[in-house]
């Protein structure tokens, strides 16, 4: 019993310590975000919460993605990876092959980039978990998409429209239809970009997403001054 209380604390203390890390990193302060986060992680691996630790690892790749510290950053989301595998959570073992993709696409390394991406689907498909999933196909479209295969690309998108648009998942439905708008876009298929792109602007207002809505602003202006060259 007093083994279970003290393990009890201790996993209370780590989740209150990842907790603390977010709210730094909010403020800025990544200096004692990445202090709080280090704490957790020592914590989890003592009271075996290999699950915590893999998200907080993941945390931590995060900042240092940001920061431009890529090197340090792939290094913790192997971390992630490894707490991820020994708490068999296919969830947070999916997380980090994300991750891990993502730094493969900021190195050109698209090959890798795919494989991982692939494997972060497979995990989250087997813990049958739609945000993942449709994540997966998103950011597998827009590999396509940078490396101009559009018929690809836009497959991936369709199939996150399939999945999402049932659950009127906004957010994904807003980027799928944002994303192929650039395709006719880039396909010179006007009318068609205008009208995807339109609809993307519609749910990005519902749901506040700026960064949407500044690129899909964007590319109505180019659109508009591509036809007149067009005319």
């Amino acid at each position: 019993l007093e083994y279970n209380t003290l393990v009890d604390h201790k996993g209370d203390m780590s989740s209150n310590l990842n907790s603390i890390g977010a709210v730094y990193y909010n403020w800025g302060r990544i200096d004692k975000a990445l202090e709080n986060y280090y704490a957790s992680i020592e914590i989890s691996k003592e009271i075996g919460n290999y699950f915590n630790a893999s998200l907080t690892s993941s945390n931590i790749g995060l900042i240092q993605r940001d920061r431009g510290r890529i090197s340090e950053a792939m290094k913790s989301f192997y971390n992630a990876l490894e707490y991820g595998i020994v708490s068999k959570n296919s969830a947070s073992i999916g997380y980090a092959y994300n991750n891990i993709a993502v730094i493969h696409k900021i190195n050109k390394e698209y090959d890798s980039a795919f494989a991982y991406y692939q494997k972060s689907y497979d995990h989250y498909v087997e813990a049958d978990n739609f945000g993942g999933i449709v994540l997966n196909l998103i950011h597998i479209g827009e590999l396509h998409k940078d490396l101009k295969n559009f018929i690809e690309s836009e497959k991936y998108f369709n199939q996150a429209l399939e999945i999402s648009v049932p659950r009127n998942e906004r957010l994904r439905i807003a980027q799928a239809k944002m994303y192929i708008g650039e395709i006719r876009r880039e396909q010179n298929k006007f009318s068609e970009a205008i009208k995807l792109i339109n609809e993307s602007i519609e749910l990005s207002l519902f749901i506040n997403k700026n960064d949407f809505l500044v690129r899909n602003y964007r590319n109505l202006a180019e659109i508009y001054e591509e036809q007149r060259q067009y005319a």
